[in-house]
């Protein structure tokens, strides 16, 4: 799904697709999906800086929501475009592409590479560049996979500006020492109007038979059904659905899963979980490619799916995104989506299936009018966060905020470890008000509120694999 992008006008105009009319190859077992040509997010879903500032100093809570639900209806418009792959079987399948599938990851903005493994060099570069969520304290859980995905306004500001090396930061970084710069100046500047970062997030299963899937119970960021309350990780869910991509499921059939417990794992059977189908969810069949690109060493386990289980044709199926717009001089606009069984009352003013069936969480402000700290996170990327990732190990990804998260942002981090799987250890922040002024900004530069430009670049080469060893600012 590689694109290359070519810079020289309008974002949207100059974003070129490799290959984009080479003729379709033959159909065989192993095909990858073929590329997606860019498509770009109608306009008219933005709004202007004074409009959402009014919203904030209102703490206006239907405005923001009406608009995060306009902004999910604008990314996840269908493209025209479909990712078709032929499975283990020699069988086609075939979904419709969302605009957001046809956007660039974090490995083509940032000009870096994943680490490489044996078997998926050159043989995955048309793959979904899946890994573990990387906020989490170890690297991620083994749970979901995500990867990031930006607009081609996003990835023109990145190009344009050279934040695709980590030299340019540290420059940057050392300009501000030299100048001695007060710590609310210590910035980098702003991206675009209209640039888009995402994070989506998904749950593979197996095309081939029903599996038993744990869902959030809720209702809404309420930490229940869960055998842990502190660190309630998809694998700590005991409320379930069956999705059943065959048809074959029936109402009574028991289902089992392995559910992680404070004692260990302990087998669940489940004879009355709701039963699903694909079309409740936005999906896309896995490749060849993808499947590779997997097992070469970026997860161990998918959805408690054995890699080794994994073959062309199973399914990724979308169950949470981070949403992030700069509608903002100075800030983004931050709301957040999960999957849910029911469908969303509210969101069917916006969406159609099966997007209406993803429950929204908005953090436009870090403190609402009483006060108190606003609690905003997602329960597929957060619910994991706790302890030593946290500049204050109290603090829990359950009571988080991602506008109060990625006000923190700053490179290097804290512990100025070039290692992705540890090198947010001790840098995030959960909730409540950031200013830009504490004194843990000292020496370093905010990357408006951007942690994967760090992730991307901290201790890594144009085109490396992140480094091995301690980083240490030149």
């Amino acid at each position: 799904m590689r694109k290359t992008i070519r810079f020289a006008g309008p974002a949207a105009a100059l974003v070129s697709i490799l290959c984009g009319l080479c003729p379709a190859a033959p159909a065989s077992a192993g095909d990858s999906a073929p590329r997606l040509a860019y498509t770009a997010v109608d306009p008219s879903v933005f709004v202007d800086d004074g409009v959402v500032r009014g919203w904030v100093a209102r703490f206006d809570e239907a405005r923001v929501r009406e608009h995060a639900w306009r902004l999910w209806a604008a990314i996840t418009a269908p493209s025209g475009q479909a990712i078709s792959v032929v499975d283990a079987r020699g069988r086609r399948t075939s979904a419709p592409a969302a605009v957001f599938e046809t956007w660039f990851d974090e490995f083509e903005v940032f000009h870096t590479e994943p680490a490489a493994a044996a078997g998926c060099a050159g043989p995955c570069d048309r793959a979904h560049r899946l890994h573990r969520p990387r906020q989490a304290p170890d690297g991620g859980a083994g749970d979901v996979v995500s990867y990031n995905k930006y607009s081609a306004e996003f990835a023109e500001f990145v190009d344009r500006n050279h934040y695709w090396g980590e030299q340019t930061l540290i420059d940057r970084n050392a300009a501000f020492d030299r100048e001695k710069t007060p710590l609310a100046q210590r910035f980098l500047a702003g991206a675009p109007p209209h640039a888009i970062m995402l994070k989506p997030v998904y749950w593979i299963v197996k095309a081939d038979r029903p599996t038993l899937m744990p869902v959030w119970k809720g209702p809404g960021l309420a930490v229940d059904g869960t055998t842990n309350a502190t660190t309630p990780v998809p694998s700590t869910w005991t409320a379930f659905v069956v999705v059943d991509p065959t048809g074959r499921a029936k109402p009574g059939d028991p289902q089992t899963l392995d559910v992680a417990t404070p004692q260990g794992p302990k087998r669940m059977t489940a004879a009355n979980a709701p039963i699903v189908g694909l079309d409740r969810f936005y999906w896309f069949p896995l490749s060849d490619q993808d499947v590779r690109f997997l097992a070469a060493g970026n997860v161990f386990t998918v959805g408690g799916v054995a890699l080794g289980d994994l073959e062309a044709g199973d399914l990724a199926l979308l169950v949470g995104m981070h949403v992030t717009t700069d509608e903002l001089v100075d800030d983004w606009t931050w709301q957040t989506f999960w999957w849910r069984p029911e469908p969303v009352a509210e969101a069917r003013r916006f969406v159609e299936p099966p997007f209406d069936s993803y429950e929204l969480a908005t953090a436009y402000w870090m403190v609402g009018p009483d006060g108190a700290p606003r609690v905003a996170y997602n329960p597929y990327l957060e619910a994991i966060d706790a302890g030593s990732i946290f500049l204050d190990p109290a603090m829990l990804g359950v009571k988080s905020n991602c506008m109060s998260c990625h006000h923190a942002a700053a490179f290097p981090t804290l512990n100025r470890d070039p290692n992705q799987a540890t090198m947010l250890d001790g840098s995030y922040f959960a909730l409540g008000r950031v200013t830009g002024t504490e004194p843990w900004f000292a020496g370093r530069t905010k990357t408006s509120f951007m942690w994967g430009m760090i992730m991307q670049n901290q201790c890594v080469g144009v085109g490396a694999a992140p480094s091995s060893v301690f980083c240490k600012l030149r």
